[in-house]
C-alpha cells in the first residue's frame, strides 16, 4: 500500500523499488501484467517503470518470451521489512 503524500516521500522511488523486490521469493521471470498485478498500477505505468529499469541495467528482457528478470550481476533486492510492501 502506498503511504500518504508527504514532501519526505517517494511514491515513484517506491513503485520502482516494489518492481525490483518482485523479482525475488521465487519469481525470477515475471511479464509486464504480472508486475502491474503485483505493484499495483496499469500495464503502461509498470512497462515505463520497467523500460527504465532496463535502459539502467538492473533489468533485462528475454527476447524469446519477452518476459522480464533482474539483470545478471545487479544487486540482490532484500525483502522489506513493512508488511506495507506486500
Amino acid at each position: 500500500m502506498t503511504q500518504p503524500a508527504s514532501a519526505d516521500f517517494s511514491v515513484s522511488l517506491e513503485r520502482g523499488l516494489k518492481i525490483l523486490s518482485a523479482f525475488g521469493g521465487g519469481r525470477p521471470v515475471l511479464g509486464i501484467a504480472d508486475l502491474a498485478r503485483m505493484v499495483g498500477v496499469t500495464k503502461s505505468t509498470a512497462h515505463r517503470y520497467v523500460a527504465t529499469l532496463v535502459k539502467l541495467g538492473y533489468v533485462e528482457q528475454d527476447p524469446d518470451t519477452r518476459k522480464y528478470s533482474s539483470a545478471r550481476g545487479s544487486p540482490t533486492w532484500a525483502s522489506p521489512r513493512s508488511s506495507r510492501w506486500t
